[in-house]
């Protein structure tokens, strides 16, 4: 099949609002959801002597501010965010460090001799296009490199810059946080590979009063370490998973291959997509780290295909095993479908580049080595996920939630790292036969779908539970759902969709006359 959509318009630089546009929300909107609505990601992907990026993650960091106020109206505005690297492309007219799928061109800033000189580890950038999250009560926006910044979330505003490699040595860090409701400790876990192929995982203590980012860094601290299980290749880690009592780590099987790198030094206009490797032989490792001790459980589960993937869903202890939902891709070929003139063209259409959810479970084992062969070792009854021992190592075989066509996902907060009931995820651009315009509610219980669909131009983003306040504990799906439609026509208004997640009905939407709101990903609410 080929895809023949006009999807121009979500791939064209974002406008930046000089006057916020104040729209009424049309529908009834509960008056709880009050509060801003952040989102940021790819912005300007074009410059003015016809440069371009090559990939959808390499586009100029923008982030858009939906202040919602009373269920009643919608502000809406739209800015760049001031990164160094932003700068120097704007100066260059063009990628001066090395990003996801762009090589860089020579920096006009730096003398003759400092652009001869190779670097051992390329210039990591600071292109903060891919996630918003908080520590402690600081909001901070942030790629998949090294580095991060303070936001003002009111003005828009980029504050202190924070380096990860300076304060506990990784190169890579998940963009995607975690932290424990109950004790107030943030996860994440990173990379390194400067002193070997490691994967790190960070605890950030929580403090009293409202510290600063840079406070809170003082007091992380490694806590786990997991070396490579090649000494060469280095997994991509964009999301972890958590339980009440563990954090879950898979090393998965696209990764970036450091001899490349090596051997790329010399190379100008390499980017890190020319290091980066499909090797489904290794298939996905998945590792359990106590989030007390660090200490690493040996047994070794492997799966028995190998898949790709970006995004956990939800983790969670039940009778003695851990239950692991996520979004799987066959292999990598997700991120070159990225590529910009591929998104534009009409390209063939590869199953192979949509991902759909599946259900891994970890059986919590005593004595491994003395457990038979070829015994089922998951016992619980609501799931059709395996795990054998097949000699040393323990494989796994997942159940299948859905088909595929889904990205994104979200759920009621309260509920990450617990048994939980529902799930909500995002078609995105999907073309024809992969849940095309829509949002999905699943049901894990009943495993019913629930669907909003909307035109055959419009494409909703990344789903934002918003929990009704008043909702019971165990009121799972009492909220309001919200996510930012863009039509491709370009004459077309794009709008904040309000969706009740219980019926999984529109209640409303908050339609912009006046601007252009751009296609972003991951996005942050602060409720007032």
């Amino acid at each position: 099949m080929t895809d023949t959509r006009d999807l121009t318009k979500l791939y064209s630089n974002a406008q930046e609002t000089k006057i916020p546009e104040l729209v009424p929300i049309e529908g009834q909107i509960p008056d709880y959801v009050n509060g801003t609505y952040l989102k940021v990601g790819p912005g300007k992907y074009h410059f003015e002597n016809g440069f371009s990026v090559n990939h959808f993650f390499d586009a100029y960091s923008s982030l858009a501010q939906f202040v919602i106020r009373n269920g009643s109206t919608v502000k809406f505005q739209n800015k760049y965010l001031e990164t160094d690297v932003f700068r120097r492309a704007n100066a260059a007219k063009g990628s001066v460090v090395c990003e996801f799928g762009t090589g860089a061109i020579p920096d006009p800033s730096k003398g003759w001799l400092s652009r001869c000189i190779p670097q051992v580890i390329p210039e990591m950038s600071d292109n903060h296009n891919m996630a918003l999250y908080q520590i402690g009560t600081n909001i901070c926006v942030a790629g998949e490199t090294c580095f991060f910044r303070d936001l003002d979330a009111i003005n828009i505003q980029l504050g202190d810059k924070h380096d990860t490699n300076k304060c506990y040595g990784l190169n890579f860090v998940s963009p995607h946080l975690l932290t424990d409701d109950k004790t107030g400790v943030t996860y994440t876990v990173g990379s390194s590979f400067t002193t070997g192929l490691k994967y790190n995982f960070v605890r950030i203590p929580p403090m009293t009063g409202k510290p600063s980012t840079k406070e809170m860094l003082k007091k992380a601290q490694i806590f786990s370490t997991i070396s490579s299980q090649v000494s060469t290749l280095l997994s991509m880690h964009h999301s972890f998973g958590m339980t009440s009592n563990y954090l879950v780590f898979v090393e998965q099987p696209y990764v970036l291959n450091v001899t490349k790198i090596l051997g790329g030094i010399l190379t100008k206009g390499q980017c890190f997509m020319d290091w980066l490797e499909w090797r489904g032989e290794l298939r996905n490792r998945f590792y359990l780290i106590d989030k007390q001790s660090g200490k690493v459980h040996k047994t070794d589960f492997v799966t028995q295909d190998p898949f790709m993937f970006t995004h956990f869903i939800n983790c969670y202890e039940d009778d003695g095993h851990v239950v692991c939902d996520m979004l799987a891709f066959d292999n990598g070929d997700f991120f070159d479908a990225n590529n910009v003139k591929k998104l534009l063209s009409n390209d063939p259409i590869r199953d192979s580049n949509f991902a759909r959810a599946e259900r891994f479970v970890i059986p919590l084992l005593e004595n491994a080595n003395d457990i038979i062969d070829q015994k089922e070792l998951v016992t619980l009854e609501y799931t059709t996920a395996s795990v054998m021992k097949m000699g040393k190592k323990f494989v796994m075989k997942p159940e299948i939630l859905t088909t595929k066509g889904l990205e994104l996902p979200c759920l009621n907060k309260k509920f990450i790292g617990k048994k939980y009931k529902f799930f909500y995820v995002t078609g995105n651009t999907s073309p024809c036969g992969y849940f095309e315009n829509s949002l999905v509610k699943m049901d894990l219980e009943t495993k019913e779908l629930k669907v909003w669909q909307g035109s055959t131009e419009e494409y909703p983003g990344e789903p934002m539970f918003i929990p009704n306040p008043s909702a019971n504990e165990d009121d799972e799906d009492n909220g309001v759902i919200l996510s930012v439609v863009i039509n491709s026509r370009m004459e077309e208004k794009d709008y904040l969709l309000f969706v009740d997640s219980k019926t999984f009905k529109e209640i409303g939407r908050a339609n912009f006359s006046q601007s252009k709101v751009p296609f972003l990903i991951h996005g942050i609410y602060l409720p007032e």
